[in-house]
């Protein structure tokens, strides 16, 4: 059983105030023919690899993982300076002047920063002058 908190519920008729109330946990898994196929894909590309006689080369059939780019280690650079100075992403969005979005999206690698953009994230991560520069020279790598 759970216990659920008063709130309100739109209904036909308006808003209604539903009161403190209990009711059933809810289903953390549904089990049914959409699972029994997953497991069926999982032993299909994992099965021919099971038994090879290497442990080491079990799964070896997946593809390289792709060389780590400027850009990649630009936006994890500026990913970790932020969570090193305590920044969540909306906070140094505030202290930086730099939308939230705009911030993610740097720190995802979807977008290239500018180097205004670098400045003051630098600036609002406190770094040092020898950070900074990594971070330029990372920026001048990038594409």
């Amino acid at each position: 059983m759970v216990d659920v908190r008063g709130h309100w519920r739109k209904t036909k008729k308006g808003w209604t105030w539903v009161r403190e109330h209990t009711r059933q946990a809810p289903r953390t898994a549904k089990t049914g023919a959409g699972v029994g196929v997953l497991i069926v894909m999982a032993a299909l590309f994992i099965g021919p690899n099971i038994h090879a006689s290497d442990p080491t080369q079990v799964g070896a059939t997946s593809a390289p993982t792709p060389p780590i780019t400027a850009h990649a280690t630009l936006a994890q650079a500026l990913s970790e300076a932020r969570q090193h100075a305590g920044f969540s992403i909306v906070g140094a969005s505030q202290q930086a002047g730099i939308s939230s979005s705009r911030i993610s999206e740097i720190e995802r690698g979807l977008v290239k920063p500018t180097a205004d953009e670098i400045d003051v994230l630098s600036r609002t991560y406190r770094l040092t002058i020898d950070e900074w520069a990594h971070m330029v020279t990372l920026l001048e790598k990038v594409p």
